[in-house]
């Protein structure tokens, strides 16, 4: 069975902040789509003009019509208002928090309450339900996730 690759979703997300990542993934999430998300620019770097263009770079090509900031600092945020083109600043949105992902979220299954540690897993088990996801600072649950299809999972040999 071939793979087929997702289509690309108009938004793309930079976030600086892991936890707001994984919650916008949950939020925006769309079945058949890959939504991108990237790391902020680290401007404290000395190259912190081409962290921003390479960000940028990334909007255009992606053609994002919508650009979510999530945990950007005020320093960073005014470096990409800078250094991005101005056909995408008009696109872009910022978020702070997580109520603002909450508020902004089309989920009507009651978000995945789950642990600071393990978020990869954690954006899993609430994409696979169509759920949003909530971090407090109870450890994640110890439970295993299981593929959706393990035929998919095999490597085929060629003959």
């Amino acid at each position: 069975m071939p793979l087929t690759c997702p289509m690309l979703s108009k938004t793309l997300v930079i976030a600086d902040s892991a936890r707001l990542a994984a919650q916008a993934s949950c939020a925006l999430a769309q079945s058949g789509t890959y939504l991108p998300v990237i790391d902020g620019p680290r401007i404290m770097r000395p190259d912190r003009n081409a962290e921003v263009i390479r960000r940028s770079n990334a909007a255009v090509r992606a053609r994002s019509d919508r650009i979510i900031l999530a945990g950007i600092s005020n320093e960073t945020y005014d470096a990409i208002m800078r250094g991005f083109a101005q056909g995408l600043r008009g696109c872009i949105e910022r978020i702070t928090d997580e109520a603002e992902i909450q508020t902004n979220s089309s989920l009507h299954a009651p978000p995945l309450a789950w642990g600071r540690d393990h978020i990869g897993l954690g954006v899993l088990k609430a994409l696979r339900a169509r759920s949003g996801i909530v971090f407090s600072d109870e450890p994640s649950p110890i439970e295993p996730v299981v593929a959706k299809n393990r035929s998919s999972c095999r490597l085929r040999r060629r003959r």
